[in-house]
């Protein structure tokens, strides 16, 4: 196919990537206003803190943090200049995605272009990049990372391109340094990397190293502590998340894609690095025990190589075929199926997931547009300077402007440190003993005329033995999504009996 038409089928799935990922535009994840409330202090002179005077490095994401404080000393909205970055950033993995598809098998042709198509159809681009989170970012990152890893091009221009790709790896995500770090040894390697690249990007990694310990007090992130449990706790979540998204995604293209791929002999030294690389993001996932968002976006950074390794392979079928049958186009009598089973498995999650979500979102019920209701109602109430102890921290706390006491731990140094898994930290005497004015719980509908809370830390401290004596109920704000409600509780003896 002449390439001015490839192009153009490429732009008119650039065009419907576009439309895909704002259709979901009103998502927006609860975690993204942690960034927003880190950028909101930095920008109000109260410094890189979620709240003032309390030092907890609670994000992972510094690129991200100094994008939303630009954008908020802009006076621009953060949520909007996150979404359009990330959805520039998508249609940049789309583009790297063609791209690497081309390295792996130079013949692919038009199907070097089912690599942006799988990126374009499934959700697990389309619905973070406008989520108000890095990952879509993160994403592109690492695969024009990768991409310039495997590119056979070099020049003086190459270096500046090649360390900018890995310095902003290291500031995109806490993992971007292993990513960075073995990208780094590959090119090396390959002889193209020198030694001063090395101690450039080791001496950055000192300089944020000792700048953390200074500031924060602490070599890891809070995150760190906060989500890296590990154990059977987490390895066993990590494979059933690893399997969803595999039988979501693309399965039967995409195994034989990738099997076909790896037969392929003339690119085993590429998919060695691929294949690092995946490794790599598979046992962070497999630490982490997957994760709560709908669409997996732990697997999003990774999901661009898959595509293209699925195209690739696709490609290399097509030319088996055509060459062991001698007639050209056969080959599509297998991939069509293949692509046409994939597709329907993905389109039946996402809509499933879309009954669940949206009809929530569009009615502004969703989590994060809930707790917007919460903060500003907190911040209506009560005066600065108020602590309030809640599980969700994000929206609540960046409409509110009130000091949060993070009751499961994110953005709390003790509570993180305690047993337990991801969201089942907890120390309910800790957190009576800070004495927080108000209380935000979450609970659902009665049953019995008994409240129902939906976390576990809100259980246990509503049935502490002196919560009743202490707290007293306030404000009750439905959220619509799952039937939820959002409990505010006061001291008594800051409202009174």
């Amino acid at each position: 196919m002449p390439r001015r038409s490839l192009l153009l089928l490429f732009l008119a799935l650039a065009a419907l990537y576009v439309v895909h990922a704002w259709l979901y535009h009103g998502w927006i994840e609860d975690d993204a206003f942690i960034t927003f409330r880190y950028a909101q202090n930095l920008v109000g002179g109260h410094g890189l803190v979620f709240n003032p005077g309390e030092r907890v490095e609670a994000f992972s994401n510094p690129s991200w943090v100094m994008l939303s404080a630009v954008a908020l000393g802009f006076g621009l909205d953060p949520v909007v200049v996150a979404q359009v970055v990330g959805i520039l950033a998508g249609l940049g993995c789309l583009i790297l995605a063609w791209r690497l598809t081309t390295l792996l098998f130079p013949g692919a042709g038009i199907t070097a272009l089912l690599a942006p198509f799988l990126l374009t159809m499934s959700p697990v681009l389309t619905r973070h990049a406008v989520s108000g989170l890095e990952t879509v970012a993160h994403a592109f990152i690492l695969l024009a990372a990768t991409v310039l890893a495997l590119e056979s091009w070099s020049g003086r221009g190459r270096r500046p391109l090649w360390l900018c790709a890995l310095l902003l790896l290291v500031l995109s995500r806490p993992e971007g340094l292993a990513f960075a770090v073995l990208l780094l040894a590959w090119d090396w390697y390959r002889g193209r990397s020198t030694w001063r690249d090395g101690a450039l990007l080791a001496g950055v990694v000192a300089v944020l190293l000792i700048g953390r310990v200074l500031y924060y007090g602490d070599w890891l992130p809070n995150t760190f502590y906060f989500k890296m449990t590990g154990g059977q706790a987490s390895v066993v979540p990590g494979l059933i998340y690893a399997r969803d998204f595999v039988v979501e995604n693309g399965f039967a293209a995409m195994i034989v894609g990738c099997m076909m791929i790896i037969l392929h002999r003339s690119v085993r030294t590429s998919l060695l690095l691929l294949g690092l690389v995946l490794g790599l993001q598979a046992a962070l996932i497999l630490i982490a025990g997957g994760d709560w968002m709908h669409h997996y976006r732990f697997w999003a950074p990774v999901f661009p190589i898959l595509a293209a390794s699925m195209a690739a392979g696709l490609g290399v079928l097509l030319a088996r075929v055509d060459r062991a049958t001698g007639r050209r186009g056969l080959g599509w009598i297998i991939v069509l199926p293949l692509l046409l089973a994939s597709g329907d498995k993905m389109l039946e999650i996402e809509r499933q997931v879309w009954c669940t979500v949206m009809p929530s979102v569009h009615q502004g019920e969703y989590y994060a547009q809930s707790y917007e209701r919460v903060g500003r109602w907190l911040a209506s109430n009560t005066p600065p300077g108020t602590t309030v102890a809640v599980g969700d921290v994000g929206a609540i706390g960046y409409f509110s402007g009130r000091n949060i006491l993070d009751i499961l731990g994110l953005i709390d140094r003790h509570i993180a440190r305690t047993p337990g898994a991801l969201h089942l930290k907890n120390d309910t005497e800790y957190v009576m003993e800070m004495k927080p004015s108000y209380l935000v719980l979450i609970t659902g509908p009665s049953k019995d005329g008994k409240i129902e809370y939906r976390r576990l830390a809100d259980e246990l401290l509503a049935g502490h033995p002196d919560f009743d004596a202490q707290y007293v109920e306030v404000e009750t704000m439905t959220m619509g999504f799952q039937e939820e409600s959002a409990r505010i509780m006061a001291r008594i003896d800051v409202r009174g009996p």
